[in-house]
């Protein structure tokens, strides 16, 4: 979000912008993995937001206020098992982001004012971590008992794992002679082969 104070004007700007998935290719990490062929396999990303600002009493208080969303669905590659027991693969990952930044500015005399900001950010990968969680029998589950729900997990969380050492690691693409790309483990810099 940009960041600025309102002024004796009001003002406003809008914007939307959409990158459809016929404007996208397949990752090769991705294409590579087992059922690559099967759903969607790239990319589609929609950002929108707008801002405005003005005064609330001229030359003494203003606001700025600004929104930015965002809709995105993507494929991601990785190896290791995933949680039904399947070696390597893609999974999709929605990522929904929200967020509202608000800011007042008041001039309290000729050299003090007091500024106040506001933000509000919401931004989460869906559909990795499953959870449980124990219910009461209610009139939708007259049995209750444990329940698997998916719980939103923040997309700064999901890793790669190194086979040589079983831990999740950041990753390089390293292009080799050939022009293919390979992706190097940052901890131990060997290859974390694609998936068969």
């Amino acid at each position: 979000i940009i960041t600025r104070s309102g002024t004796n004007d009001f003002s406003g700007s809008a914007f939307y912008t959409l990158n459809g998935d016929n404007l996208n290719s397949t990752d090769a990490i991705v294409a590579q993995s087992p059922g690559a062929g099967a759903g969607q396999t790239s990319l589609e990303r929609q950002q929108f937001g707008f801002a405005v600002s003005g005064p609330f009493v001229r030359d003494k208080a203003f606001y700025f206020a600004a929104y930015e969303g965002g809709r995105k669905d993507d494929m991601i590659g990785y190896t290791g098992v995933d949680r039904d027991g399947v070696a390597g693969g893609a999974f999709p990952a929605s990522a929904d982001g929200d967020r509202f930044f608000l800011r007042t500015d008041f001039n309290l005399g000729p050299v003090n004012y007091l500024s106040a900001r506001l933000s509000y950010s919401d931004e989460v990968v869906e559909g990795v971590n499953v959870r449980k969680r124990h219910q009461r029998p209610s009139p939708q589950n007259p049995e209750g008992g444990i329940v698997s729900f998916e719980a939103p997990i923040d997309a700064s969380n999901v890793m790669l794992i190194d086979p040589t050492t079983d831990e999740p690691t950041r990753i390089r693409v390293r292009i080799d002679t050939d022009g293919t790309k390979e992706r190097i483990s940052v901890r131990t810099g060997n290859p974390i082969p694609t998936a068969e």
